[in-house]
């Protein structure tokens, strides 16, 4: 008797496991991303058959740069070709009797950082020294007193959590000159203004949304200690199906996708990569094709399944661009990727679980309000009246 416990034991456990990899748990549940605040009700839609296989936004959201930490965030003067790309963040700041003396074209080669400062007559620059202690950038240039050779930014690390919503938020900026309190002309480009929004949104305590968890393991490391047998095939595996690096729930993607870009044309934020690395992208199309339908017996599925389809997607999303003084749409701005994964139904028709069939996916899904200008970015809705 004891043993037959025993067995029964193991088998619920395993049946439990399996399960818990197919039907999502709370932090994966699309009511995260699809509940109203103000009202308090679900916007989605879970029937799969309500649910459009492919959709766009009605407006591409626009690219643009990352501003990366090492490069001192939007401290760095991509405008100016005077400077090696390494030193375009460690350079003199002007006073305002030189400001006076410099062309057009000089006044261009600014940082946003620094524009904005002068825009608002703060010859201080508190904006570029809040970049610069921020980014702790000069701690990698030699020339400078504060340089520390083991110090070491990774080129990954930027301010892309605040362009994937700035992009989905705010129209695609134009040039613009404006005059600041002492008549000095400061020209923007469309990059300019869109290193501006990508702070404010990064600084933002609008409402936001998550769905799923942040995997913070580095596959392609843990991959290199495998293949040097520094640990086992085991170990591998158990480190690659950490609970928060299996997720987003593929049936939960699925439904926030289909409502997000074909229901209620709004867009949504993506992190691209699996593991550690964080990459937002904004997407902004999919198109699913049914592969087959599948028997839901065959394998354990969510606890209510009683349909399962296999389905082929293509996600469209926007990708960081080199900076611009103007700005023009081009193929150059846009990726996909594929993905395969199945949807569990219930007997309504209804998703209530998933699992993922390709190996790459996403990590997790996000999307952010738009917040109201105030403060020391108050100034910053001039900039998007033209």
């Amino acid at each position: 008797m004891r043993a037959i416990l025993i067995i029964f034991m193991v088998l619920f456990t395993i049946n439990s496991i399996a399960w818990d990899k197919v039907i999502w748990d709370r932090e994966n549940d699309p009511y995260r991303l699809g509940l109203d605040y103000m009202t308090r009700t679900y916007r989605y839609i879970n029937k799969f058959s309500s649910l459009e296989l492919s959709g766009s936004l009605d407006q591409r959201p626009w690219s643009g740069d990352y501003w990366p930490t090492y490069k001192g965030g939007i401290a760095y003067r991509w405008n100016d070709s005077g400077y090696d790309d390494e030193t375009r963040f460690s350079y003199q700041l002007y006073t305002k009797a030189q400001l006076r003396k410099l062309t057009q074209q000089q006044l261009a080669s600014l940082s946003p950082a620094e524009k904005y400062d002068l825009l608002l007559g703060e010859y201080q620059y508190p904006l570029v020294n809040h970049e610069l202690q921020r980014t702790q950038v000069l701690r990698t240039d030699p020339e400078h007193p504060s340089f520390d050779f083991d110090f070491d930014i990774p080129t990954w690390e930027g301010l892309c959590h605040g362009w994937a919503p700035a992009t989905l938020l705010f129209a695609n900026p134009a040039p613009v000159k404006l005059e600041n309190p002492d008549g000095i002309q400061i020209p923007f480009g469309a990059s300019d203004i869109k290193a501006l929004l990508t702070f404010f949104m990064h600084y933002s305590e609008s409402r936001s949304w998550f769905l799923g968890k942040r995997c913070n393991v580095d596959f392609n490391e843990l991959r290199q200690r495998f293949d040097d047998g520094e640990i086992s095939y085991e170990e591998l595996r158990r480190s690659l199906d950490r609970a928060e690096c299996l997720d987003v729930n593929a049936g939960s993607f699925h439904i926030a996708l289909a409502n997000q870009i074909s229901r209620l044309n709004e867009g949504f934020i993506v992190d691209i990569t699996r593991d550690f690395e964080v990459w937002n992208q904004p997407v902004f199309a999919y198109d699913a094709h049914i592969v087959k339908e599948l028997n839901p017996r065959e394998d354990q599925r969510a606890f209510g399944t009683d349909k399962v389809i296999r389905i082929y997607l293509e996600l469209h999303y926007v990708i960081e661009r080199a900076q611009h003084w103007d700005y023009r749409e081009n193929a150059r701005d846009f990726s996909s990727k594929h993905y395969q994964y199945d949807l569990e139904l219930n007997k309504k028709g209804e998703i209530i679980g998933g699992e993922w069939i390709s190996e790459d996916r996403p990590d997790f899904l996000w999307k952010q309000d738009r917040a109201e200008f105030k403060g020391y970015f108050q100034d910053l809705e001039r900039l998007l009246l033209f």
